[in-house]
């Protein structure tokens, strides 16, 4: 939920609290207050009975031709009731041939007096229902000379006479309580709505505040944890890396699987550091081995390590497809690292550099053991076995710039290489003869190029070019090959001037 919308609910909420408290202290104080004025209501009507005698109501003929004065004195003895208990009004009512009359009053006016023992047509209902049902009734009402609140009490006089004494008391009184009671609850209110308001406002400044300090330290520990995974993937190989941070938990556990395991090493390497500054064979190694990389990564190669100008590749773990894949991606692999070694030697070459490097290369197919080996301080993602000290020596056997491959992975690849029969070997470490084949090309290539690289240089097949004839794709191709039978040419040539 956003912050601002979650502020506003909230305080709604308040304020809807607040207006509930106001109006139960303004109810409970009208309540209150409405309970008093009619217990003092009806100790009015009570007094009223008192001061006129309950037989007062069987004398109405009489009294109607009793002088004004003895009236007066009628009205004298209400009117003291009533100021004695604080009542605006004092008065009863007879009924009298039907219809109700006024029988006594507390005023003491003319016009009230000549009112007495007449026929009274402003009746109220709750007048007329407390005649009919000699039940007590309580009313509000509000007229021309104010709001009141109203008790009216049936009773009957010794000859079984019914009569109402009515008794009225101003709700000014009332109103002016009860507003008394609404104006504090809402003060009351309002104080609280402006403690809580400085204390949201506080703690609003101090999170905000503490938001922005976690936001900061939030972002330079993000940041320095992607700087250190940016520099752990360097350390990784990167199908590696994608398991750790995908959650493979059984990664590091050694296993016995077949890999397809290729080593590079560059021929002569000793004597060209003897003749480079430390900072040029720093930029020679490292573009060496980036490029080379580049390729091994783009085939799916798994890095093992570098040791100084040698490389190990290994295909078939920590991802695995098929022998015959992996064998196959890492043919293609050698051939492209061969090729770029080209460009690479005539990109050196125009950079002064006097001994170009030439790599030999050998790979072997067959079951290793593969995971983490090392020591609770140090870990490598390897993998070791004979097959893996086999590509080892079958690289230390081939010529400069040629690929040496096991019998096991000739087998897997014979269908997609050309190959020369390089006889059995014997290496060190491995007590029977080894029998190996040159890789030469890929068969596929032989469409794509007349270009072939041999022992010692290479071969160019035929060449046609008919102008108006050859097409596009044909002129790209020989192009291609032309190319690469020149780069050779100087390749040769700058070799034979530094030596």
């Amino acid at each position: 939920m956003p912050r601002n919308l979650l502020l506003v609910l909230t305080l709604f909420t308040y304020l809807a609290g607040v207006a509930g408290y106001s109006y139960d202290c303004y109810r409970t104080e009208r309540a209150e207050q409405i309970a008093a004025i009619d217990e003092r209501l009806r100790a009015a009507a009570q007094g009223a009975v008192a001061v006129l005698g309950r037989d007062y109501h069987d004398r109405l003929d009489a009294l109607r031709k009793s002088p004004r004065d003895e009236q007066v004195k009628v009205a004298s003895r209400l009117h003291g009731v009533a100021n004695a208990l604080g009542v605006t009004y004092l008065y009863t009512f007879v009924q009298d041939e039907g219809r109700i009359a006024f029988a006594a009053d507390a005023a003491v006016d003319e016009v009230t007096r000549d009112g007495l023992f007449k026929p009274y047509d402003e009746a109220t209902p709750a007048l007329k229902k407390s005649f009919s049902t000699m039940k007590p009734f309580y009313e509000e009402a509000t007229d021309k000379w104010g709001s009141f609140r109203s008790a009216l009490l049936p009773m009957r006089s010794p000859s079984g006479r019914v009569f109402v004494v009515g008794a009225d008391m101003s709700m000014t009184i009332v109103l002016e309580k009860t507003r008394r009671a609404l104006f504090k609850a809402l003060g009351t209110a309002l104080f609280f709505v402006i403690l809580v308001g400085m204390i949201a406002a506080v703690y609003i400044v101090t999170l905000r505040s503490a938001n922005r300090s976690l936001e900061t330290l939030v972002r330079q520990r993000t940041s320095h944890i992607e700087t250190l995974v940016n520099q752990t993937k360097k350390y990784l190989p990167p199908q590696l890396y994608s398991q750790i941070v995908g959650g493979r938990k059984d990664i590091g556990s050694q296993r016995r699987v077949k890999l397809t395991v290729f080593f590079s090493d560059v021929k002569g390497f000793t004597e060209t550091t003897d003749q480079l500054e430390a900072e040029d064979l720093a930029t020679l190694l490292n573009t060496y081995l980036a490029e080379m990389s580049k390729i091994a990564i783009q085939y799916g190669g798994t890095i093992d390590k570098y040791v100084g100008d040698a490389i190990m590749v290994f295909f078939g773990a920590p991802e695995a497809t098929n022998d015959a894949d992996h064998a196959s991606r890492c043919i293609r692999m050698a051939i492209d690292m061969r090729e770029r070694l080209v460009d690479l030697r005539a990109i050196w070459a125009e950079q002064g550099q006097a001994r170009p490097l030439h790599v030999r290369m050998g790979i072997s197919t067959g079951y290793c053991t593969v995971g983490n080996f090392g020591s609770e301080y140090k870990m490598d993602y390897t993998a070791i076995g004979s097959i893996v000290n086999l590509a080892s020596r079958l690289e230390n056997a081939a010529d400069p710039d040629t690929v040496l491959i096991s019998h096991e992975t000739y087998m897997l690849v014979k269908d997609m290489v050309e190959v020369e029969d390089n006889g059995e070997l014997l290496v060190k470490g491995i007590s029977f003869p080894v029998r190996s084949w040159r890789l030469t090309a890929l068969r596929e290539h032989r469409v794509k190029t007349h270009f072939l690289r041999r022992e010692g240089g290479f071969e160019l097949a035929p060449i046609v070019f008919k102008d108006g004839v050859t097409s596009e794709a044909q002129r790209v191709m020989l192009a291609e090959s032309l190319r690469l039978a020149l780069a050779s040419i100087e390749e040769t040539q700058n070799f034979k001037k530094a030596a």
